[in-house]
């Protein structure tokens, strides 16, 4: 019997008022676009490692993994800020909100800690470089845009104080996300979860 395997990745989680204003972020640049997928405010997350085929017995291993380097890291502070697109202004795809310098500092090493774990435990590299953000839509078709017209005025302070592990099915009607496991910053252990959400996006 062939081995099952799964999407899943593991994500930095932002607080509720923090999706409060990526929420306010997204309605107000709707009218700006059209044949646009937007990402459900209330599923939004920083991936830090997606897994594009991840087997079933590596589950407690990345739970491990994720215990690990949550109890050695603190939570920290981050600024959601500015808007840019992927992969150039002439052709974009996506619409992203940033996050400052130091908290995508603290993001980029994590995600390096992460990396080099992974590959004790047998898993290819990441050969994509990590790059922090948000993401906020989807384009139908390649779009030219000048980011200017449409770039936030504001930015909003939060803290990410917790990482979580989670398996993607995919559906007709988007990505459904299941929490395998959630761990606190700074605190040894963490949550084994089943809680199935309708979580959208990657």
């Amino acid at each position: 019997m062939s081995e099952r395997c799964f999407r899943a990745f593991i994500a930095a989680n932002l607080s509720p008022q923090a999706v409060d204003f990526i929420h306010q972020t997204i309605q107000d640049r709707r009218n700006h676009f059209s044949n646009t997928r937007w990402v459900d405010p209330g599923r939004v997350h920083i991936t830090l490692r997606f897994f594009a085929g991840f087997s079933e017995d590596s589950v407690s291993k990345i739970r491990d993994l994720l215990n690990s380097l949550s109890g050695t890291t603190r939570p920290f502070p981050l600024r959601l800020e500015g808007l840019g697109v992927f992969p150039s202004s002439r052709r974009a795809r996506v619409l992203w909100l940033g996050i400052d310098s130091n908290a995508s500092a603290v993001l980029r090493n994590l995600a390096a800690r992460l990396e080099q774990s992974l590959g004790t435990l047998g898993f290819e590299r990441e050969e994509r470089s990590f790059r922090a953000h948000v993401t906020l839509g989807r384009f139908s078709t390649p779009q030219a845009i000048d980011i200017r017209q449409i770039q936030l005025s504001t930015s909003y302070a939060t803290t990410i104080d917790r990482l979580a592990f989670y398996q993607s099915t995919l559906t007709p009607q988007g990505p459904v996300y299941r929490v395998w496991s959630e761990a606190r910053l700074g605190k040894a252990g963490g949550k084994t979860g089943g809680k199935t959400g309708g979580k959208t996006g990657y």
